[in-house]
């Protein structure tokens, strides 16, 4: 259903993907003397919150994704579904979160791992 860089993640169960855009303003918006709104859109930036089901995945694969998801890197190449297709795209991990469901001395069951990826430059730009 995602890739981030390359790697197909088809056997990690998403329990929810959440896609929103934004419409950004450049330096030049403001409002006119008349109150009027003037806009310079910059473009649409698109954004996607991912919570994964880890259910299926073995602690060594959860720990494997949970280090690439929090890689300290300025951004990553993702592929996300976008209408009836996919759409791939250059995006930041702005953050993500986890709980922890289980510990033991040796197991810990981490669950509903979230991670907000957001677009670096305009998806989408005025013509």
């Amino acid at each position: 259903m995602f890739s981030i860089d390359g790697v197909t993640y088809d056997g990690v169960l998403v329990s929810s993907l959440r896609r929103s855009f934004a419409i950004r303003d450049g330096k030049n918006s403001g409002t006119a003397q008349s109150g009027k709104t003037i806009r310079d859109i910059t473009g649409t930036y698109f954004a996607y919150e991912l919570t994964i089901d880890a259910s299926l995945l073995t602690p060594d694969e959860y720990d494997s994704l949970y280090e690439v998801l929090c890689e300290p890197v300025a951004s990553h190449v993702v592929v996300f579904p976008y209408g009836q297709t996919t759409y791939q795209f250059e995006a930041e991990i702005l953050e993500g979160s986890d709980d922890l469901i289980l510990c033991e001395p040796d197991y810990n069951h981490w669950e509903e791992l979230t991670i907000t990826f957001q677009a670096r430059k305009p998806n989408r730009v005025p013509v």
